[in-house]
């Protein structure tokens, strides 16, 4: 059950993949937690155990990391352990393709309308990002770009 002073937060897979890039077994999420405060509930979107699957198993000369699949079954593993992960809504389809519409998205962006739709659908409005450019159009999602993650 989620506490009415505790403040829930979508996190983004490229925060998910600069939190893993230096210690794969450290403790996912701590700094991130220290930032936002203790009572924040961390949440990430199923989408984006997907799309860390595809960086984290693809080779580093198109901008992956290069691990088996072995070890990257261990790293969603602790992600999933570390994190919140939401449901897609019944209605994401329905959702994700009226703020396409409203927000006239075009190629990849896309993609960001997705996780701006399992936000709204869960009740979240703020959004932990490495890339806030890419969610400014969405007025409804406030924007957290954590400064100790930028390299």
């Amino acid at each position: 059950m989620i506490s009415t002073n505790e403040a829930r937060y979508l996190v983004d897979t490229n925060v998910l993949l600069r939190l893993v890039a230096p210690l794969p077994g450290e403790d996912f999420g701590k700094d991130l937690r220290g930032q936002l405060g203790l009572d924040s509930q961390l949440c990430i979107a199923q989408q984006s155990l997907f799309e860390f699957w595809t960086v984290v198993t693809r080779p580093v000369e198109v901008n992956g990391m290069a691990q088996s699949s072995t070890h990257a079954f261990e790293m969603v593993s602790l992600l999933r352990r570390a994190f919140q992960v939401l449901p897609d809504p019944e209605d994401l389809l329905d959702r994700w393709l009226n703020i396409c519409k409203l927000y006239s998205i075009l190629g990849k962006p896309a993609h960001d309308a997705r996780l701006v739709a399992v936000a709204e659908a869960n009740g979240i409005s703020q959004l932990v990002t490495l890339n806030g450019g890419h969610f400014q159009r969405f007025e409804n999602m406030h924007i957290i770009e954590p400064k100790f993650l930028v390299r």
